[in-house]
């Protein structure tokens, strides 16, 4: 958590006027070892969702299948969250 939110405060100021236009996506594991999850967009704004977090030029079609897709307390292969 606090790498995303120094992420987003050194990169804000240079998004608007870099030549670079990324949405990043940071995920990892909070103090609890919960997973966590963050973006940005273009411009810098972060957004730290409690189930996902898409990005790129096709998040729309993203968005529609994670809404779909996605349930509370998922767990991976093997049974492993």
């Amino acid at each position: 958590m606090w790498f995303s939110q120094l992420y987003f405060f050194l990169s804000h100021p240079h998004t608007s006027f870099g030549p670079y236009f990324v949405e990043p996506i940071i995920a990892g594991l909070d103090s609890d070892n919960q997973p966590y999850v963050a973006s940005t967009d273009l411009i810098g704004c972060s957004m730290v969702p409690n189930d996902f977090v898409v990005g790129g030029t096709s998040n729309e079609q993203l968005y529609g299948m994670c809404e779909s897709l996605w349930r509370p307390d998922m767990v991976g292969r093997g049974g492993v969250a």
